[in-house]
């Protein structure tokens, strides 16, 4: 939809952006011939499952960041927002398949209490606090500049992690503990730790994802957003190895399927050759 408001020399028109990812706001002042568009933050927020946490237990979403860029007309100035990083929801297997196919490592994160009403969310236990306080970091923007930071210095552009959380107390909460081989020490803590989606070949060459934890953080208490986000780097920084071979894996991929689709696309051109030569 689109409207438009005339004031004093200036309209301002909203539009829908082209991708459905929020509404941006353009401004054009007809004294200046300055254009000023600002999209705003995607109303996806984090992610169904990130704004079922953020609602849930009454964490914020954080505000929008921007970014100025002034392009070679001097009249011509766009803000954009930042993108974000949600927080995936739905199995581990699909997370792992996720990280897996973008090279990344894998951050879980299972809230150790059920969420509340909104009259009883005003609670001082612990365990809800440390809940709290653990979403939002993993909603920060500071994590997700790291998760979205290029994993290697001298490798590919691929980013660093996939966030994936579990809903407390359900039956894909309990597999994951099972499968991540996680023990609760005190009952009050999240889970929150980092695995690497490791592959596995069987011998009639069907392939198996298992993570691999390779950090627990312990919780308690959570990590704040900056140092949740400075242990996700050193991380990073740690396991370099496994990173490149996710790359390399990718490349070989994408290597492969270009060789496929090369081939085919010969193959069907010498038919129509044949087909033509036959018209003839």
């Amino acid at each position: 939809f689109q409207s438009s408001h005339e004031q004093d020399g200036c309209t301002t028109s909203d539009t829908e952006d082209e991708d459905g990812g929020g509404m941006a706001a353009v401004n054009h002042d007809t004294n200046t011939n300055l254009v000023k568009r600002t999209t705003t933050a995607n109303p996806s927020g984090k992610g169904p499952f990130g704004n079922y946490l953020c609602k849930s237990y009454g964490v914020p979403l954080p505000e929008p960041t921007t970014d100025d860029d002034t392009h070679t007309d001097e009249d011509d100035t766009t803000t954009t927002t930042t993108p974000t990083v949600i927080l995936e929801g739905g199995s581990l297997a699909d997370a792992l398949h996720t990280a897996r196919s973008q090279g990344r490592l894998l951050v879980a994160f299972i809230p150790a209490t059920k969420p509340t009403s909104t009259r009883r969310r005003r609670t001082t236990s612990v365990p809800k606090i440390y809940d709290q306080m653990a979403i939002e970091s993993l909603v920060s923007h500071e994590v997700a500049e790291v998760a979205e930071r290029r994993a290697r210095k001298k490798g590919d552009e691929g980013a660093s992690f996939v966030l994936w959380g579990a809903r407390s107390g359900s039956a894909e909460a309990g597999v994951a503990m099972k499968k991540l081989k996680v023990k609760k020490s005190d009952g009050k803590s999240p889970v929150l730790l980092v695995a690497y989606p490791s592959r596995t070949i069987d011998s009639y060459g069907r392939q198996t994802l298992t993570p691999r934890v390779v950090a627990q953080h312990h919780c308690n208490p959570p990590p704040s957003p900056s140092t949740t986000a400075a242990w996700l780097n050193a991380l990073r920084k740690r396991h370099v190895k496994q990173y490149a071979n996710m790359q390399l894996e990718l490349r070989e991929l994408a290597l492969l399927q270009e060789r496929t689709q090369g081939y085919r696309s010969s193959i069907e051109g010498d038919k129509e050759r044949e087909a033509t030569e036959r018209r003839e």
